[in-house]
């Protein structure tokens, strides 16, 4: 008998494999038959097909938001955590929700925050970014890029970002002006709070 290379999982609630089959054809009899037998609805698809609807439903059941410092702590308290080579100042935790899919706990400054997130995709990971863009503010920062090794040359810059604070918004418009390519010596000259 072949190895499953196809499975069968209710479409609403794709937490786990209902059951296995050989090969597409096969899958999708058998989510038909289950569809008419149960009422619910069943998909049939390949196993790594599923592995990414696992992983999407279980990401989008713990969305970004923001946490007390009592539950930072008491998470970092109740196992030993996980940290991560490139991730926000925090940690993930070591019980893991399903697969490869954990809780992870960041800091910046004096705020916490918590998601769901794939500790082998750092794409999914919480990020300075994500969280400026959820909790952010608007934050105008002026300054100037030195070029490198011109005396004298400077581009002046002037630019509005989402942040948390000032640190985080110097770190926001850093990244925007390296993606641009104009960081050689970036100086941030005035960094204030709109309408504050």
């Amino acid at each position: 008998m072949p190895l499953p290379t196809h499975c069968i999982y209710e479409t609403d609630n794709p937490r786990s494999i209902y059951d296995h089959a050989p090969d597409l054809e096969s899958a999708q009899a058998y989510a038909a038959r289950m569809a008419e037998k149960t009422g619910k609805l069943f998909t049939a698809d390949t196993l790594d097909g599923y592995i990414d609807v696992h992983n999407a439903y279980w990401l989008a059941a713990g969305p970004l938001r923001e946490i007390t410092e009592i539950e930072y702590t008491e998470a970092l308290e109740v196992l030993p955590p996980i940290y991560r080579k490139g991730a926000m100042r925090g940690f993930f935790m070591s019980e893991f929700t399903s697969g490869s899919i954990t809780s992870q706990y960041v800091q910046q400054g004096d705020r916490y925050f918590s998601a769901y997130a794939d500790i082998t995709q750092p794409e999914t990971w919480i990020t300075l970014a994500k969280v400026c863009d959820a909790f952010g503010d608007i934050w105008h920062v002026e300054g100037e890029d030195r070029q490198q090794g011109a005396l004298g040359i400077c581009e002046p810059f002037a630019l509005d970002v989402k942040a948390l604070d000032r640190d985080s918004a110097w770190h926001m418009a850093y990244k925007l002006r390296d993606a641009a390519g104009r960081a050689d010596n970036f100086l941030a000259m005035k960094i204030e709070q709109k309408g504050a």
